[in-house]
């Protein structure tokens, strides 16, 4: 698998959005469970480029996830009861939903 990614220029966020980042950094990291959110790990362009590795041959994961939807999408559909809700929270470009 080669993936070629051209690193752009470092652009330094406005500054709430930085001060909302390191709100965010410390409270994630200053918790039991350290976590941070993962809206920090991709921009549009990694995104785009997420989608374009989970086609490549060598990823299956989404292949994998994708098939048992399918093969399991009526037994699944059979247990949310009727009125209910049902959210995917990160799905992406949404093929899996």
């Amino acid at each position: 698998m080669n993936v070629l990614v051209k690193p752009k220029p470092l652009q330094m966020p406005a500054d709430a959005e930085r001060d909302a980042f390191a709100a965010d950094v410390r409270a994630g990291l200053s918790a039991d469970r350290k976590r941070i959110a993962p809206k920090y790990f991709y921009d549009s362009e990694g995104s785009l480029l997420f989608e374009e590795i989970t086609k490549l041959d060598e990823y299956y994961p989404t292949r994998t996830e994708l098939r048992i939807l399918e093969d399991n999408a009526a037994a699944i559909a059979a247990l949310i009861p009727d009125g209910a809700a049902l959210v995917e929270f990160g799905s992406g470009a949404c093929r899996k939903v």
